[in-house]
This record gives C-alpha cells, structure tokens and sequence, in this order.
C-alpha cells in the first residue's frame, strides 16, 4: 500500500542520449495526463547544448532509475526546442528549470534546491516515502548455500569475506558493495556475494582469511579463487568485472554502448561497405567461431547477419530507421518495458551504430547539410523533383520500407 505523497516534474532540456535512456519523454499532450493530482511528478525541460543539462542528465536517470518501479511517482523530461507550447506556457527561460507537483495539486512549484541525487531524492521521499523494504542484490552465503553458489561452474563468483563486529571498513564497504551487486543483478552469469567470517569461521579458514575486508574472484575454471588486489570501488570493481566476463554494465546497472556488441563482428562491418558479399562470408565465418564460445552477447551475431543481409539492398536508410524506431520505444513507454526487453533494444542499437559509423566512415557526404538525413519531409520533396531517383532507386525504397515494416513487426513479436 502506498502512502501519500506529491508529484513532482522536473524539467530540464537534454540531447537524446545514443545509449537508450528510458526517462519518460513528455509533450503537451501527455504531460497533463500525468499532472492531474494522482502522482508525484518530476519533469524536466531540456536544450541538447545547454552543458548544465548535460550535466545533469546521468543524475537525472540515476533518479528514474530508482523509482521505475513506483506507479505513484513519474519521472519525466520535455524537448523545449520541440515543444514551444509548454516552453510558454510555463515561461521557462533558462535551463535546467525543475518544476514539481505535490499530490493532490495540480498547480506546480518551482523546485530551487541542489542539483544532486541525493537532493531529488530526499524531495521524493519527502512527499512520496517509499513503504517497502529496500531489495538487497548482495547475496549472503553460509555453511549449507556457499559450495552450491561459490563452486558452480557456470557462474562467475566475487566474494566478500567479512566480520561484522570489529571491522570498520567491511561496514564503510557494505553500501558500495551493494551497488555492484545491483550493477550485475541481471546478468545471470554472474553472482555478488558476502560471507561473514565470524558467524562461519570454517569458510574463513578454508581460504586462509586473515584480514578483513578480502574479496575473492572465482571464475567457471578457477574455484580456488584469485585475490582481488586493486581498490575496493564501485567503479573499479565494476570495471573489473566487466573485463573479466566481457559485460557492459555501468554502474548503477545500465549498459554501456558497448552492450550487444561482439569486437569480431564489428571488425566485419566496419568493411561491409567495400564487399557486401565477402563480408556475408567472413561474418558467417565468425559467427560459426563465436558459437563455440562463451560469450555473454553472442545470440546478437544474428542480428548482426540480418542487418548485413539485408543492408545491401536497402542501404544506410534501413539503419537509421530502425535505430529511430527503437530509440522511440525506449523513450515513449519506458514503464511499458520490461527490463530485459529494454536492455534488449539498447543492445541493437549499439550494434545498428556500428553500421552507422561504418557507413559515414566510407561516405562522408552523409553527413553533408546536401544528405537527405538532415532534411526535412519538404527539402527532401524538392530535391527530389529536382533531381528525380532512377527505376532502380525507386524500387529499392519500396521495398526496403516495407521489408522493413514486416521485420519490425516480427521483432517485437519476439520481445
């Protein structure tokens, strides 16, 4: 049961982040929706070069991420540069503007405190207290759990060893360990755990534990464990990991641009354009290759080859629709989404990036001010008239748009 509390709207203008952001994106249509006085609402008017912005964009979805799953709290943004009827209505004139809606109200209040995390939140919390138990990801071990976790041979394992009654630094540790241990939460491969030592002195003994804090890394073929040395971070144990299990988590638990991506396949496509056939066969190569290995985001080779085969008869334009439709559903319905779903179209869209630069590298006049890209529906018009796309040309854009009107059909029949 949820207890009383505001909404809050936090506006700020912000460029459309590549890495697929989920913060809800509001227009003049929705954001009375969801300013009617039944949730805590915080949006934010954004401007892509405005460097304050900027700035608080990774905070700002720090935020989102923290309260995705409350039903009675809404985190949400508005393109000022696209959306003027707000911009006047609410006469906002500098950027970040925050604006807030206690529940109840549909009257907003401008929000003058700090820009940081820990501010938004104590706002939130102020007006809409969170009444659950918080989950915790770290997962305790003991006697009867430790050698069916630690000695699992599909898992990758980072132990903590620690004593609760005397040891400063093992509770200094805690709330940074658990960060990671929420980083890598949904990668299955990999488990965060924790072993107190005084309550399970044996265990302590058996890896010649003497000092505490000590974390221990177990790998699917090492099961002795490999002392971790270097600093006991987030963001370093982050990394760590990462490189060890070729993950591409941020910390927090967002993916990086690097998530989806296989180097051997990138490597193709950076050359797809010289040959489309050659690069068909070496990437079919690869793929037979990666199929023998463990790697975490190898079922994506088939996209990659999708892409590829069809991107020879449909071109750069067949990329940059689908990374536009993707990033539309990330941004529109990010509470729609599961997590898996959402992470799963993060994904294509870093690998559809790697044809983008692939194709801009080998033609840079895509990137021109001439290039249909970056013009409008009437400047393409024009163009056009002027200079009118031969037989073949015609048909390929037919035919590209609606082969690819039916894949992203079955697409998201798949997710």
């Amino acid at each position: 049961m949820w207890i009383a509390g505001s909404v809050i709207v936090f506006i700020c203008w912000l460029a459309f982040p590549e890495s697929g952001a989920v913060v809800m994106r509001l227009d003049n249509t929705t954001y009375g929706q969801v300013t009617r006085g039944d949730k805590f609402v915080l949006v934010q008017f954004y401007v892509k070069w405005s460097s304050a912005c900027q700035k608080l964009e990774p905070k700002w979805e720090d935020v989102e991420r923290r309260y995705r799953e409350r039903d009675d709290v809404v985190i949400g943004k508005v393109n000022a540069q696209e959306d003027r009827i707000l911009v006047t209505r609410f006469r906002t004139t500098t950027f970040p503007t925050i604006l807030y809606y206690p529940k109840g109200a549909t009257e907003h209040q401008l929000y003058e405190g700090r820009h940081t995390i820990a501010a938004f939140v104590e706002l939130i919390e102020q007006h809409a207290p969170t009444s659950w138990v918080r989950r915790i990801f770290t997962k305790e071990l003991n006697s009867t759990n430790f050698d069916q976790t630690v000695m699992d041979k599909d898992k990758f394992v980072m132990l903590q060893f620690y004593n609760t009654t005397d040891c400063y630094k093992c509770k200094k540790l805690q709330p940074d360990y658990e960060m990671v241990a929420e980083t890598f939460h949904n990668e299955r491969t990999i488990v965060v755990a924790r072993v107190d030592t005084e309550m399970h002195p044996e265990i302590g003994k058996r890896f010649d534990i003497t000092q505490h804090p000590r974390i221990m890394w177990f790998t699917r073929d090492n099961k002795r464990g490999i002392p971790y040395q270097s600093a006991m971070k987030p963001a370093q144990l982050v990394d760590f990991i990462n490189h060890q299990c070729h993950t591409a988590r941020e910390l927090g638990g967002g993916l990086t641009s690097q998530a989806g991506r296989m180097v051997e396949m990138d490597a193709v496509v950076s050359n797809f354009i010289a040959s489309i056939a050659d690069v068909q066969k070496e990437a079919e190569k690869v793929k037979e290759k990666m199929a023998g290995r463990q790697h975490p985001h190898s079922n994506y080779s088939s996209f990659y080859m999708d892409i590829l085969d069809r991107i020879g008869s449909h071109g750069y334009e067949l990329v940059t629709m689908e990374i536009t439709n993707f990033q539309n559903s990330l941004a529109t319905s990010p509470k729609s989404l599961s997590e898996e779903k959402r992470e799963d179209l993060v994904k294509r869209v870093n690998i559809l990036r790697v044809f983008q630069k692939a194709y801009r590298t080998q033609f840079p006049k895509l990137q021109d001010s001439n290039s249909e890209e970056n013009m409008g529906e009437p400047e393409v018009a024009k163009k056009r008239a002027k200079d009118p796309p031969n037989a073949f040309q015609r048909k390929s854009r037919g035919r590209g748009k609606k082969e690819y009107t039916s894949k992203m059909r079955s697409i998201k029949h798949e997710l």
